[in-house]
């Protein structure tokens, strides 16, 4: 289960250095650019895609890794912005780390259930969802979304 969730959060990572990488330097697709801003996730079941894919980072330099293998969604995420507990966003809100992260650190999260001062939980329910794999043409996939699992935000990682 837990190797899952890594993949799931390294595909999640991909995928958003992928989009934001565009979005950001005005580029062509594909560019990778720094993360700056922390993702809420929620677990989501999805069909197995059985797409097989090269991918390719900063990390791996010219090789890539060749084969890998896209299987079911496992995890939903939107990007968040974050406050300590009792203020106000405006007052309190926690930036992510200055500099270049092209990696994401996540966290396993708990949301109340029940809360007169939270939205509990968010996104939750059946709804159908469009992607790469799952494009609108296609009707997108219909899949369960449940409460928040993961909390990840720009990281360095050095040895």
């Amino acid at each position: 289960m837990k190797s899952n969730i890594l993949w799931s959060v390294i595909a999640v990572a991909g995928m958003v250095l992928v989009s934001t990488g565009a979005a950001q330097a005005g580029g062509a697709a594909g560019q990778i650019a720094p993360l700056t801003t922390f993702l809420m996730c929620h677990g989501i079941s999805g069909d197995d895609q059985g797409v097989i894919v090269d991918v390719y980072t900063n990390e791996l330099g010219d090789s890539p890794m060749l084969n890998v293998r896209i299987g079911s969604a496992a995890l939903g995420c939107t990007q968040v912005r974050l406050a300590t507990a009792g203020g106000t966003l405006a007052a309190n809100e926690i930036s992510p780390p200055a500099g270049s992260s092209f990696y994401l650190k996540c966290y396993n999260v708990s949301v109340p259930r029940s809360s007169s001062t939270s939205a509990a939980g968010g996104l939750v329910g059946g709804f159908n969802v469009t992607d790469t794999f799952e494009p609108v043409a296609s009707g997108g996939e219909a899949v369960v979304v449940t409460s928040p699992r993961v909390l990840c935000g720009p990281a360095t990682f050095s040895q």
